[in-house]
């Protein structure tokens, strides 16, 4: 866990290489290790490591030597795992597993030539590293597989990167329930603080850890978008589910979970990924045509203003794949995020649609123009639109009866 947690920041290369890029996260270390965090060994032994001087100048003299030979391209697995023995031996520090001490060797010494650091140096390096490390090391779940399929990532169908609805709630529920958490953090918020950190290293999505012995097909496609509130999107695939009657153990497919999201060198990269087409290799699976895609719609932001959600609309279309709204429920106390919702998403023309990456924008443009063409994606991006308004409308009735049965009148509008 400690070698894991230390290759957090991106680099997944012996730990002490950390210090030469920021973590994903800086928080502070939080007084109240959530989930059981607080027994984690590794979370432990740095805090022991960093304020034992002698077993803190053991670490640094023994990692700098193997930080030179990285340097050099010299560094062998038997030796790191010399490493890891000597260091048990003077300071009693677990060893990693094997997987991860493989894992590390396989970082090219390239990046250590451009990231070197003198011995003198090294230290204050090694110790800031792993002071800005503790929130990431506390936040990784203990019953989180540290391996996912044999062969990594790339050697399972990408419709087969996905996890369960009851998986879903145990991740979310980790998340949320964690100090660190905070009400309004966004998907991209939650990939940055804590997908990255829990799959560094690893080479494998989250989904893929979960269900790495017996990855199974996605039957539902969310597209959706990162800047959503993330609490929001857990109860819109939840509400959703409930209401078409989906068991829990029913598989879905979401990007930040199935993509290896990391750029560390342990997996593949997301261009890698991509090139592989996971949204059109899930939506034109067999069993996502049976059920259909998901549009998960949120307060925060048009999800059709994101060019890579209308390419996925223009797939199922394609297909004739079932096409539906998922959001939070029409309970009066949703309203007004309801209303929010309603008015953030009111339909827009796809053309206007951006993507990061122009040579993405150029690839979907043309897609589009060649095959069903924009009109009828803007069509179903109405009928969406619509579908949202219907539910605040639903919300806003719900309201108006709350008041009548109190006796008295209603302010709410649907304007």
């Amino acid at each position: 866990h400690f070698f894991q947690a230390i290759a957090a920041p991106g680099v997944q290369a012996a730990m002490f290489a950390c210090c030469c890029r920021p973590p994903a996260c800086s928080l502070a270390p939080s007084p109240r290790a959530g989930n059981g965090a607080a027994e984690d060994p590794a979370v432990r032994w740095v805090a022991d490591v960093l304020a034992e001087p002698g077993a803190f100048s053991g670490l640094c003299k023994t990692l700098f030597l193997a930080h030179a030979k990285a340097a050099e391209g010299q560094l062998e697995l038997k030796e790191l795992e010399n490493v890891f023995k000597d260091l048990r031996a003077a300071h009693g520090v677990p060893e990693p597993p094997r997987a991860l001490i493989e894992a590390a060797i396989r970082c090219p010494g390239k990046y250590h030539r451009e990231h070197f650091v003198r011995e003198d140096e090294f230290p204050g390096f090694l110790e800031r590293a792993l002071t800005k490390l503790l929130p990431s090391m506390s936040r990784r779940p203990p019953w989180l597989p540290m391996q996912g399929p044999e062969g990594g990532q790339m050697a399972v169908p990408p419709n087969y990167w996905g996890l369960s609805i009851e998986q879903l709630n145990k991740v979310a529920s980790y998340i949320t329930d964690h100090p660190d958490f905070r009400g309004g953090l966004t998907m991209t918020d939650v990939v940055e603080q804590w997908v990255k950190g829990w799959t560094a290293g690893t080479g494998c999505g989250v989904a893929l850890l979960l269900n790495g012995s017996n990855p199974r097909p996605a039957q539902v496609m969310i597209s959706h978008a990162w800047k959503e509130a993330f609490s929001d999107f857990v109860m819109s695939i939840c509400n959703g589910a409930k209401k078409q009657n989906l068991a829990e153990d029913s598989v879905i497919w979401i990007c930040s979970f199935a993509n290896f999201q990391n750029e560390d060198g342990s997996g593949p990269d997301v261009r890698t990924q991509i090139k592989a087409d996971p949204f059109g290799t899930v939506i034109r699976s067999q069993e996502v045509q049976s059920i259909g895609m998901r549009v998960v719609l949120n307060a925060e932001t048009n999800v059709y203003s994101r060019l890579w959600c209308v390419y996925e609309m223009q797939e199922a279309l394609n297909l004739k794949v079932n096409v539906q709204c998922w959001t939070i429920s029409s309970d009066i106390r949703n309203m007004h995020k309801l209303k929010r919702m309603a008015k953030v998403n009111k339909f827009i023309d796809a053309r206007s649609a951006e993507c990061f990456l122009q040579e993405d924008k150029v690839m979907i443009t043309g897609l589009i123009e060649q095959g069903i063409g924009w009109d009828l994606i803007n069509q179903s991006i109405q009928g969406l639109s619509q579908e949202l308004h219907a539910t605040f409308e639903g919300s806003l009735r719900n309201a108006n009866r709350h008041e009548e049965d109190k006796g008295g009148g209603s302010d709410c509008d649907s304007e």
